[in-house]
């Protein structure tokens, strides 16, 4: 009779494996293939995590501890000019999304979210508002250091990153680059002017 093998691994244990599998299979992936892809067993992550949705949570919040320093590099201004200090921003979150992984988080996360509205608090709570208040820290930091007047920086911080999301999701995750492209350099530059015109009036254009 053959031995048994190991018995797998404690499920929080396996939640970096877990997450990548997720980013990388996307959000058709099953319980059952993200459990092989991570080296465990079904049986394993429905004891730990319960249904798909508990899953999801989980995988969500090993994945937005994980971007934590990227976070902060993109909340620190990297110019003491508001202008040059918003479009390094932007840069940066171009960045992530193109070699950092954030293109899969934000696109499975989107999809699985849009599937049901447990999945979507998760995706909210642990990739979009970190996202988004990555943003507003920046601009808090601009204001408090009085580079910027006072403003309401949860609108400014969604004006300023949504324009650069929703055209990655077009060109990139939706494959818009192949029957409408669009240069995102382009429109990062004419975007950061016309922001740095409603909400920092008296700021030089890049």
């Amino acid at each position: 009779m053959p031995r048994p093998g190991p018995p797998p691994a404690p499920a929080d244990d396996l939640l970096p494996a877990l997450a990548q599998a997720w980013a990388r299979l996307g959000p058709d992936a099953s319980q059952r293939a993200l459990a092989e892809a991570a080296g465990t067993t079904i049986s394993v992550l429905r004891r730990r995590f319960g249904d798909r949705d508990g899953l999801i949570d989980a995988i969500a919040a090993q994945i937005a501890a994980g971007s934590s320093p990227y976070r902060a590099i993109a909340a620190t201004p990297q110019s003491e000019q508001v202008g040059p200090a918003v479009r390094a921003h932007l840069e940066i979150v171009l960045l992530a999304w193109r070699q950092h992984g954030v293109d899969r988080v934000i696109l499975t996360g989107l999809a699985e979210g849009l599937r049901s509205p447990r999945r979507g608090r998760a995706f909210v709570n642990h990739t979009l508002e970190p996202t988004l208040q990555t943003t507003e820290q920046l601009l808090d930091t601009l204001i408090a250091a009085g580079k910027m007047a006072p403003v309401d920086t949860r609108a400014a911080a969604l004006a300023l990153a949504s324009p650069l999301i929703l055209a990655l999701i077009h060109q990139e995750g939706l494959d818009g680059a192949n029957c409408r492209p669009l240069d995102v350099h382009a429109l990062l530059n004419e975007h950061t002017n016309r922001w740095l015109t409603a909400w920092a009036p008296g700021a030089e254009s890049i």
